[in-house]
């Protein structure tokens, strides 16, 4: 499984079949989303200048994750966001 450290990124990754939704087990945004509007807002400038290739299916994607739950975001309880500087991908295990 796979915990993302960028909306961004990660939806590109995944619309672009570099990873596999199924693998996502959550993404942890650097976005301060607290509303409908705010959303749009985010989604729309991601397509524009990120998601350019693909921009319906990436904002489709990235909504269908936010309504699921799937998108954490720190910045919302006033913590830092993961640095992606490294990478935007954590891979994890699901054994216990």
């Amino acid at each position: 499984m796979l915990i993302g450290l960028s909306l961004s990124y990660c939806i590109s990754d995944i619309i672009n079949g570099r990873v596999d939704k199924n693998d996502v087990m959550f993404i942890v945004a650097g976005t301060l989303i607290t509303c409908e509007r705010e959303l749009n807002e985010v989604l729309e400038n991601y397509a524009k200048y990120n998601w350019q290739d693909n921009p319906e299916n990436a904002k489709s994607l990235a909504r269908e994750l936010y309504n699921r739950g799937m998108i954490i975001q720190p910045r919302v309880l006033n913590c830092n966001p993961p640095h992606v500087a490294e990478g935007w991908w954590a891979k994890v295990s699901r054994e216990v």
